[in-house]
């Protein structure tokens, strides 16, 4: 209090790099959103052959990782990828580039990044995601002046919540019809179970009579603290989505 405030250079970003990893809905639309503002986009994804989309460029992750000064993570998080940025993709990255996790905490190994930080492999890192309670990055990594970390709320405003609840009443509302657009069905344990891959992800049991949504499992098979508190934190969220359901349930 009482000092003037700081100051220091921003990093511009037209004429610079981004490595999208991942060629999904969300990559797809950064990409456009960087090729919009100057940016070289490149994009690395085993599962898209071609891309043709003028301005973007399609290669191998080492390739994207030695020369983009922006790396973000998009892929989905499976077993496959669960550690796909280790100790040796942050050591392909440039040390004047930064890596961007909005996606999943899962996809980045925390102790391998923690570590090349600092031994100043890459410049810093901005982490909206992370294997902590309900995705946050981990406090050490949180703590650090070459990290700008957010708990998880990147995306958080009132419309993305809208959307969020909206979507889910819409994919339970195809479920009720006999359609079963975005989702799973599989038998387990005697009950319906259906996957939802939109707005909320987890495993949930679907009682039609009723119209209740209840959460069975989210994520993996975990017993431990953090599989626990995800399922809670989704459970809460989807007591909202119930009463929009309510509210539009005769127009189905």
């Amino acid at each position: 209090a009482g000092k003037p405030p700081r100051t220091a250079l921003s990093a511009q970003l037209a004429g610079h790099t981004v490595g999208i990893i991942g060629y999904g809905v969300i990559g797809r639309h950064l990409a456009r959103l960087a090729a919009i503002i100057g940016m070289r986009v490149l994009v690395a994804d085993p599962y898209v052959p071609a891309i043709a989309e003028q301005g973007v460029e399609l290669m191998s992750l080492p390739d994207l990782l030695g020369q983009s000064e922006f790396v973000v993570p998009l892929a989905t998080a499976t077993p496959e990828t669960r550690n796909l940025i280790d100790g040796a993709a942050l050591a392909r990255m440039r040390p004047t580039a930064f890596l961007i996790n909005a996606s999943r905490g899962d996809l980045v190994d925390e102790a391998a990044l923690e570590d090349a930080l600092g031994r100043k492999v890459l410049a810093g890192a901005a982490l909206d995601v992370g294997l902590g309670p309900f995705q946050t990055p981990p406090d050490r990594s949180a703590r650090r002046t070459d990290v700008l970390a957010t708990p998880h709320i990147g995306g958080v405003t009132p419309e993305s919540l809208h959307s969020q609840a909206s979507d889910t009443v819409d994919q339970v509302a195809e479920i009720v019809a006999g359609r079963e657009m975005r989702a799973v069905r599989r038998q387990d344990d005697d009950l319906d179970v259906i996957v939802l891959r939109g707005a909320v992800e987890g495993v949930v049991e679907f009682v039609e009579e009723r119209r209740v949504l209840r959460v069975a499992r989210v994520g993996p098979v975990e017993d431990d603290a953090r599989d626990i508190g995800r399922r809670r934190f989704v459970e809460k969220r989807l007591e909202g989505h119930l009463a929009l359901l309510s509210c539009r349930r005769r127009r189905y």
